[in-house]
C-alpha cells in the first residue's frame, strides 16, 4: 500500500476531526513495506483501553521483536504531529477486536509508539466508501505481515530462494499484495542487478496478465513497479482506465499517460483513455520489439524458475507461443525466429 493511498486515509481520518491544513506539512507516512522493516516491534492482539480510557493491546502474537504473550501494553502517538488527533476516540470502533499494530517499543513506559498515526494500525478503519485499501480484515492482514517478513528475510538469505517464493506466491490471493508490495520497495535492492530485477518483475506481470488479474490494487501495484516491462505493463494499465470502477479507471490511465509520458511530450496533453491507446499503438510495436529482445536472456538466467518462465513472458509480449515439447535452447532459438518475423 503506497504513500498516497494512506495519506488517503490520514487525511479523511483528520478531516472528519476538522483538522487538515497542517497534515501534508507536519507528516509523511511510508509505505507499508517500509513500515515492516522500520518497526522494531509488531503484534497481534486484542483492542482494549484501561481505567483511565487509555488505549491498550492485549498481545496474542509477536510477530517481530520480543514481549510477554498475554501481557498488556499501552499504545501512544509519538509527539510529530502539530494537529490533534484523538487515539482512543479513534480505536473505539475497535475494541475487543484483533488488530496487527506495527511501531517503536519504548521500554521505559512500556509503550509501543506508533511513528506512523493509524497506518500503524491494521486492518485500517474506513473514512469514507472512496477508500479501499486492502488487506481489510485481520486475517488478510496477518497473511500480508507474515508473507512481507518472509521475503524480507529471504532476501537477507538466498536470492534464488526469494526469487521462487516471490513467483510462487504471485498466484495466491492471499499474498500478491505482500510479493507486489515488497517487488515495488525492496526487490531492487535486494538484488541490485537490473536486468534480473526486470526478468523477475516480467515474471510477475506475465502472471497477473495471464489469469487477468485487474482489482484496483492489483493495479496500482502493478503501476508503481518501474521494472514491468513497458509493452505488457502499459496494455495492461490501458485496459485497466477502461474500467467502470472510476477509482481504478482513473488511477491506470495516469500511470499508463506516465508511461508514455517518458518518451512522448504528446502523452502530457492526453485526457481520455481512447486517446491514450491511440498513442500507445503507434508505440506498442517498438516497445515489445525492445522487451522482446531484453527478456529473450531470460532463458540464460541462472534461475532455473525464470527459465521455465521465459516462455510465457515471451509468448505474452508477442502474443505467439512456442511448442511446449521444445528444449530451452530450441525455445530460444523459436522466439528469435519470431521476433525476426515480426519485424520483417
Amino acid at each position: 500500500m503506497k504513500c498516497n493511498l494512506i495519506f488517503i486515509i490520514i487525511l479523511g481520518v483528520i478531516f472528519f476531526s476538522g483538522n487538515i491544513s497542517n497534515a501534508y506539512e507536519d507528516f509523511a507516512v511510508p509505505s507499508d513495506t517500509d513500515i515492516v522493516q522500520q518497526a522494531d516491534l509488531i503484534i497481534g492482539g486484542v483492542v482494549g483501553f484501561s481505567d483511565t480510557n487509555e488505549p491498550i493491546i492485549i498481545v496474542k502474537k509477536v510477530f517481530k521483536g520480543n514481549f510477554p504473550i498475554n501481557e498488556r501494553i499501552r499504545l501512544a502517538f509519538e509527539k510529530t504531529t502539530t494537529f490533534p488527533f484523538s487515539l482512543t476516540n479513534y480505536l473505539k470502533p475497535y475494541y475487543n477486536k484483533q488488530v496487527i499494530v506495527l511501531g517503536k517499543y519504548n521500554s521505559a513506559s512500556k509503550t509501543l509508539l506508533l511513528p506512523w498515526l493509524v497506518a500503524s494500525i491494521w486492518p485500517y478503519q474506513p473514512h469514507g466508501k472512496e477508500i479501499l485499501i486492502p488487506p481489510d480484515n485481520y486475517k488478510d492482514s496477518e497473511d500480508f505481515l507474515v508473507a512481507m517478513l518472509e521475503y524480507i528475510e529471504l532476501g537477507k538469505k538466498d536470492k534464488d530462494l526469494l526469487i521462487n517464493k516471490l513467483l510462487d506466491d504471485v498466484n495466491s490471493p492471499s499474498k500478491r499484495y505482500a510479493v507486489l508490495g515488497y517487488s515495488i520497495d525492496i526487490l531492487p535492492k535486494v538484488l541490485n542487478d537490473t536486468l534480473l530485477t526486470e526478468q523477475v518483475c516480467a515474471s510477475l506481470l506475465a502472471d497477473i496478465v495471464s489469469n487477468d488479474v485487474n482489482d484496483p490494487y492489483t493495479v496500482n501495484n502493478v503501476a508503481m513497479i518501474h521494472y514491468m516491462p513497458p509493452s505488457v505493463w502499459g496494455r495492461y494499465l490501458i485496459e485497466a482506465s477502461f474500467c467502470e470502477e472510476n477509482a481504478q479507471s482513473e488511477l491506470a490511465f495516469k500511470r499508463a499517460r506516465n508511461i508514455l509520458t517518458r518518451n512522448h511530450e504528446e502523452a502530457k496533453k492526453i485526457k481520455t483513455p481512447q486517446e491514450l491507446e491511440a498513442i500507445f499503438k503507434q508505440k506498442e510495436f517498438s516497445l515489445k520489439m525492445a522487451d522482446a529482445h531484453n527478456l529473450l536472456k531470460m532463458f540464460d538466467s541462472n534461475n532455473q524458475r525464470l527459465r521455465q518462465s521465459a516462455n510465457k513472458v515471451l509468448g505474452i509480449i508477442l502474443k505467439d507461443s512456442a511448442k511446449p515439447d521444445e528444449s530451452v535452447t530450441d525455445k530460444k532459438a523459436y522466439w528469435r525466429k519470431v521476433i525476426q518475423q515480426q519485424k520483417e
